[in-house]
């Protein structure tokens, strides 16, 4: 097995394992005095172990878990977009770059906060709309421009369009108080497109 395709392969498995410790780690921190079903629709990944805005000063080991998932998120799509994905791209890549570091930052700028290190950035709210906004967006760019199958392309366009319109209703959430109690959901759908791509785009690398 040749340099390249040990590489591949490698990123490929990275995408999915750091996919799945996300998923894992959001279980385990999330509220579980609710049903999980009311958890995951009610319960905003955002305000995991923050309280009025500030970050909970008793950090525990789950609230550690869900920082580290974010950091780790983020370093991985840099990694993979650079190293792999980048190779596939064949236009708009004046949008995908900018893209990709945008959502990468947002997601390593959640985990700090989350770790307590609010002076790294002014507002949580920024990373938060980094990550969601500029990963739904660089998914409907990857999925106009990457160099895989047809059914890929389409799948994480449609992703891309849903996790935008997601994160769309959560700013409109904000306003309109019959819908704000779906904001939580909102914004899990707006990750969860981000995480469903980073799990196929590994199966794609793992398997080409």
């Amino acid at each position: 097995m040749n340099k390249k395709k040990i590489q591949r392969k490698t990123i490929g498995s990275l995408f999915i394992l750091v996919s799945i410790y996300y998923l894992v780690a959001e279980y385990m921190t999330i509220n579980h005095t609710t049903s999980i079903i009311d958890a995951y629709v009610y319960q905003p990944v955002l305000d995991i172990n923050l309280f009025s805005g500030q970050v909970i000063q008793s950090m525990t080991t789950n609230h550690t878990l869900i920082s580290i998932a974010f950091i780790l998120l983020g370093v991985m799509i840099l990694l993979g977009c650079f190293l792999e994905v980048n190779k596939r791209i064949n236009k708009f890549e004046i949008f995908y770059y900018p893209l990709m570091l945008i959502t990468c930052v947002g997601a390593i700028l959640l985990g700090c906060y989350y770790n307590g290190f609010s002076e790294v950035i002014g507002s949580i709210n920024l990373a938060y709309f980094m990550l969601l906004l500029g990963g739904n967006l660089l998914l409907i760019i990857i999925g106009k421009s990457v160099n895989f199958n047809k059914t890929y392309k389409r799948i994480i366009t449609l992703l891309g369009y849903i996790g935008l319109i997601s994160t769309l209703l959560i700013r409109t959430s904000l306003n309109i108080s019959t819908i704000v109690m779906y904001s939580a959901l909102f914004e899990r759908v707006a990750i969860y497109m981000i995480i469903i791509w980073t799990i196929l785009t590994g199966i794609c690398l793992i398997t080409e």
